[in-house]
């Protein structure tokens, strides 16, 4: 057991408490299984999203874009480039989500898939990324509604094969989250919401792209990317 001495009190004024008055030691809260009781005072990503930082972005205003039924090489819906010099900010996704628009008239099965890249994609020197045709360009938004802009990222719209072979191989595909299957035929609503929570993180001049694979080509959708820009020490 450990002894804890308060060297002062901050928070309200203690009402609740019930401990013995003017000692200088006291026993902290515990449960019935001995585990230490304690209490967060913000929502759990409130301080991340304050700094102004995190940013998010979807596909549109381009129309929703079909799945594909097999693994994809260099095809996505939804890219984020890391366009900062060596050394610079690392981009930590935080969660990916899609929302199925046209459901075919058949049950069917969807699932979103990821794919970071594992070499530099993006010119040294901030400039565009290096793709192989001509992409529309997707509009980034502040988590917390500041509309801070100095991000260098660049988010690109897909649906036609895009992405420089380098970093768009099967291989380097995998899946985010777990898959859905609808409930009724021909009507839209489905959706996925993966809580990435820092497990994905883009280096400096690495792409990271989404898609959705299906059971069938005729699903499409919105997906979108939310992510948190650090300086971080890479191993």
């Amino acid at each position: 057991m450990s002894d804890i001495s308060y060297l002062g009190k901050i928070r309200g004024l203690n009402i609740g408490e019930s401990g013995e008055v003017g000692t200088e030691t006291t026993q902290i809260a515990m449960s019935g299984q001995g585990e230490q009781l304690s209490g967060f005072s913000a929502a759990q990503y409130q301080e991340e999203f304050r700094r102004g930082r995190s940013f998010w972005s979807n596909n549109l205003p381009a129309a929703p874009i079909a799945a594909v039924t097999a693994i994809p090489t260099v095809a996505y819906i939804l890219a984020i480039w890391n366009c900062e010099m060596d050394g610079g900010r690392s981009y930590i996704i935080d969660y990916v989500w899609a929302h199925f628009v046209v459901i075919p008239a058949a049950l069917v099965h969807m699932g979103i898939i990821g794919c970071l890249g594992q070499v530099r994609d993006v010119v040294l020197g901030g400039a565009a990324p290096i793709p192989t045709v001509a992409q529309n360009v997707g509009v980034i938004r502040s988590s917390n509604g500041t509309g801070a802009k100095d991000t260098r990222a660049r988010v690109t719209i897909g649906g036609a094969p895009n992405m420089p072979a380098t970093s768009g191989i099967a291989a380097n595909w995998f899946p985010i989250g777990d898959s859905t299957t609808s409930a009724v035929v021909s009507l839209p609503g489905p959706g996925l919401w993966s809580q990435v929570n820092g497990r994905i993180v883009v280096p400096p001049g690495r792409v990271f792209a989404v898609h959705v694979l299906s059971s069938v080509t005729t699903t499409t959708s919105i997906m979108g990317i939310g992510w948190t820009e650090k300086q971080l020490t890479l191993g």
